[in-house]
């Protein structure tokens, strides 16, 4: 071939064109290749995240296994610690691939999902300390329901003082996911005992008795220091405006709960036994009022807060004259806190009331969904829900059959604010019968209507009995300031 036969060389040949049009597909499939490496790559790391990770659930926190055996022959091991309101236990793997969008979540768990492990999670709405366990075998001669025994744990600090008990839990109930929460934890100690207590077969005044059947011992994750709190005398009066409210005295004690039945009613009655460490025990507080309007109104407490230096609190609902709060904090603080949010029980102001007026009562055995909404001091009141059962007669309340209720919900009242109902009266002006004695009716907070989550927005209130020929009602709600007021106590001493 001659030269000027010569072939050009590609180079010469292509047109500028061309140059991006390779350059494109070239690069292409070199992107294919590097998102595969990447992908393979993320696999091989996760894969050994993902070892390393059930290896460490495998095993627990550092150190021999700490195991204990329950009454029953089951063998639990101790796993580790979580603080916070919401909780999770498991492989980091599986925490983190919780956390990821669900396109990449499903590619984890279908390429790992033996790996992941499992992960436990719980919530609440106080911050907890949370103590896992999972089942590690049994000793049981013959292997039946997973169902723990009746167990219950303590936290000790350095010197053994004891914490209130909490129950051993299974929410599970396969064998996995066992917990114990502490709402009160001894922060001053550097490292925690917990105690495990299983049930006998013999009897104390309470009706059980628990030994001890082991111990686990692991750092504090609330390790600090604090300050120290200088209690004051008791009796001891303080004023909340013009409101004195006045702490007469104060108690830990163990309830004693007991239950007495008849053909017609179920009656439970409580009394005080020594409070003893590491039991079920409470505080118990009696509080007098002292208005310069004297009888003209009442005073009850709107809410009761019982906390330490160290952080742990304690909290309870409205109450009259005596607060019971179950729990202590802990016994060998130097003072304890006690925060009231006071209100009045009647005795009023108008601009501090709320009518609906003329609600239509629906006819028996059916319900009434219209929404009524009133808005006062800055707080929206929405009737949700009429129920229309019928009426009670024999002085017993009718969980089973329901009686008639009224269901609302009380959006966002602020810090501060009570809202209480004062009264309901049909249009003639006659009162609907009380359920409760001094108070129209019983109140609570219940399920949303038509959802399966608690919300604490929703309120129910029941009634044994409306008038036959009622048909409207006018509903009375004060909405008022509370009035905040402190104490410092010191603890009593337990047995």
């Amino acid at each position: 071939m001659d030269e000027g036969a010569k072939v050009p060389d590609n180079d010469a040949l292509r047109k500028p064109e061309d140059t991006v049009t390779a350059g494109k597909g070239t690069g292409c499939h070199r992107g294919r290749r590097s998102r595969k490496r990447i992908w393979l790559a993320l696999a091989l790391v996760a894969a050994a995240v993902a070892a390393a990770a059930w290896l460490l659930w495998e095993r627990g926190p550092g150190g021999p296994p700490q195991i204990v055996t329950l009454k029953d022959g089951q063998k639990i091991q101790f796993v580790g610690t979580t603080y916070g309101i919401m909780h999770e236990m498991g492989s980091t793997l599986a925490r983190l691939a919780d956390r990821l969008p669900l396109k990449a979540y499903k590619f984890v768990v279908r390429h790992f999902q033996k790996s992941l492990g499992p992960l436990f999670t719980e919530a609440g709405v106080e911050p907890t300390l949370v103590v896992w366990f999972r089942e590690v075998g049994t000793n049981a001669a013959v292997a039946g329901d997973s169902t723990l025994p009746s167990t219950y744990c303590t936290l000790a600090d350095e010197h053994g003082l004891e914490s209130c008990y909490e129950k051993l839990y299974d929410p599970m109930t396969d064998g996995a996911g066992i917990t114990s929460t502490f709402r009160v934890i001894p922060r001053r100690s550097a490292v925690l005992e917990l105690r495990v207590y299983g049930e006998t077969t013999a009897t104390n005044e309470q009706g059980r008795f628990y030994e001890e059947i082991g111990r686990i011992h692991f750092p504090n994750p609330l390790y600090g220091r604090f300050p120290e709190w200088k209690p004051e005398p008791v009796p001891a009066a303080k004023m909340a405006g013009d409101l004195e409210v006045r702490l007469e005295d104060f108690m830990t004690d163990t309830p004693v709960r007991g239950t007495s039945m008849t053909l017609t009613h179920v009656t439970t009655y409580t009394y005080s036994g020594p409070a003893r460490q590491g039991n079920d025990v409470r505080s118990v507080f009696d509080v007098k009022f002292h208005s310069p309007r004297g009888d003209k109104e009442g005073w009850m407490t709107q809410s009761a807060e019982l906390s330490d230096a160290t952080g742990n609190v304690l909290r309870c609902g409205e109450s009259a004259d005596r607060i019971y709060i179950d729990g202590t904090p802990m016994p060998n603080e130097a003072a304890w806190r006690l925060k009231l949010e006071v209100k009045r029980s009647f005795g009023f102001s108008p601009e501090e009331l709320v009518v609906f007026k003329n609600v239509p009562v629906p006819s028996v055995g059916t319900r009434a969904t219209n929404a009524v909404t009133n808005l006062v001091g800055g707080v929206e009141l929405v009737l949700t829900v009429f129920k229309r059962n019928p009426d009670i007669n024999d002085g017993r309340p009718d969980w089973e059959n329901g009686m008639s209720s009224i269901h609302y919900k009380i959006h966002a009242p602020p810090h501060g604010v009570a809202v209480d109902l004062v009264r309901i009266r049909t249009e003639t002006g006659g009162n609907v019968e009380k359920f409760v004695p001094k108070t129209p009716s019983f109140v609570g907070a219940s399920w949303a209507e038509g959802a399966d989550v608690w919300d604490d927005s929703d309120h129910f209130v029941y009634m044994k009995s409306i008038p036959a020929n009622a048909k409207t009602l006018d509903i009375t709600w004060a909405v008022q300031k509370t009035r905040p007021v402190e104490f410092l106590v010191k603890p009593p001493s337990l047995e």
